[in-house]
């Protein structure tokens, strides 16, 4: 999660007034939801980081398809290639120092490896408000963690280039005129796959709901809260629905992305693959970092914004479409405002904010709601499907420390019961006056 946008906007409003509907639906949600959640995180854990396109990763794609087959559903695994950029060498230099950079901020896929102009250095503990000072448009932007990507990225500049702090420090304290960045490199592809159970209706014309979450983790992290927590929510939803049956006319989709981390990968080639049955879509929820101690985080303010007419139209530029927007190896992210503009767009109507509000109340959830949180829901909201996703903040990610030591087992089933809760309400209640959820 986060790993391509993270543009959250959080309302501090706690969801505790009096709403409609307030009687539950989801009575029977059962009490161990969370520990048989928690089993699923250790047990990818155990598995070491699943990195995209790594052996890892593959066996965690063949865990969550057996869970789901043991559960009775049907299930189909969907591989899909992809290509990337391997970086064999990247030098930097600064008038007459060398320095080889930690991570890179380019679009590989221009074809344009060298760099050269005047050093913009951004100290690494710059406030977002402070980036503002700098001359980014078109700049040579030089930096060290924990310098923020994305707000760099925002100011258009040709390369964004990251460096041990220390290497920064001596590089910025000896001005400079010029500085020259030359990479060697080739394509690359991967591979990864999604998982896919389905409940409910076989009619082609069925209304579907989608639940989903990624499986893989970030590079030499074991990603226990990122994302195993959404996993082991997903296949303990799977279960509860598979046991406790689906209204009539409508079929749930339970999907484990891979590739997330690469830059939602998975999620854009489900997109692909499956436009004709979400052009039925009533609904995507994202489970994405359930495990934390602050939230639930719920995307559902912003309304409808950025949305075309078209339905279902996948609007990421050709020319990045199925590449990943990040390296294998943590070495590079992608530089592209293209990208970026299509996670600016939300569509969650009313109707669902309502119906997030009513659930959240039912079960006694108080819920934070957020605007776009980034993640794979973002892929299907750029295409004109309503989506929202669920997460909690407070633990780390994207480090070695994502073990399931952090991970809260009240919280994921506090994430599971919400979902359950939603998608219920969803099938029972409003399915049968689609009029009204425009």
């Amino acid at each position: 999660m986060k790993n391509c946008i993270a543009i959250t906007i959080v309302c501090v409003v706690i969801l505790v007034g009096s709403v409609s509907g307030q009687d539950k639906k989801t009575t029977d949600f059962p009490s161990d939801f969370g520990q048989r959640a928690m089993d699923h995180v250790i047990a990818l854990v155990q598995l070491g980081p699943r990195a995209a396109g790594s052996s890892k990763e593959r066996d965690a794609a063949v865990y969550v398809r057996e869970r789901l087959e043991k559960l009775g559903l049907a299930v189909n695994v969907e591989p899909f290639e992809f290509e990337t950029f391997t970086i064999k060498e990247a030098k930097l230099s600064v008038c007459e120092a060398e320095a080889r950079p930690k991570m890179l901020g380019f679009n590989p896929y221009r074809g344009e490896f060298s760099f050269e102009g005047q050093p913009v250095f951004i100290p690494p503990d710059v406030s977002g408000g402070d980036l503002s000072k700098f001359p980014l448009a078109d700049g040579f932007v030089i930096t060290a963690d924990p310098a923020p990507f994305f707000p760099l990225m925002f100011g258009k500049p040709r390369v964004i280039i990251y460096l041990e702090p220390e290497i920064y420090e001596s590089l910025a304290a000896a001005p400079c005129s010029v500085a020259r960045l030359r990479i060697d490199g080739e394509p690359a592809k991967g591979w990864s796959a999604n998982v896919v159970a389905t409940i409910g209706s076989a009619d082609t014309l069925a209304t579907e709901i989608v639940i989903c979450a990624h499986y893989d983790s970030y590079p030499q992290s074991p990603g226990a809260d990122d994302n195993a927590s959404g996993i082991g929510v997903l296949i303990e939803l799977a279960r509860y629905f598979a046991t406790r049956g689906v209204q009539s006319g409508v079929r749930l989709r339970f999907v484990a992305f891979g590739a997330e981390e690469l830059g939602v990968l998975g999620s854009r080639c489900y997109l692909d693959a499956h436009r004709e049955e979400l052009t039925r879509c009533a609904l995507l929820v994202n489970i994405d970092q359930v495990g934390g101690p602050k939230g639930l985080y719920v995307e559902m303010i912003g309304g409808v914004s950025g949305i075309q007419d078209a339905k279902i139209e996948n609007r990421f530029p050709d020319d990045v479409r199925n590449r990943a927007w990040e390296a294998m190896d943590g070495s590079w992210k992608l530089v592209d405002l293209r990208v970026v503009e299509r996670f600016m767009v939300s569509n969650r109507p009313t109707w669902l904010s309502d119906l997030i509000a009513e659930s959240g109340f039912a079960i006694s959830c108080e819920l934070i709601p957020t605007g776009n949180m980034g993640g794979d829901q973002q892929v299907f909201t750029q295409a004109g499907i309503v989506a929202t996703s669920i997460g909690s903040s407070g633990n780390i990610y994207h480090k070695p420390e994502d073990t399931q030591e952090q991970v809260v087992v009240d919280q994921m089933r506090a994430a599971g019961w919400l979902v359950a809760e939603i998608t219920t309400r969803l099938m029972e209640e409003r399915l049968g006056a689609k009029d009204n959820m425009r």
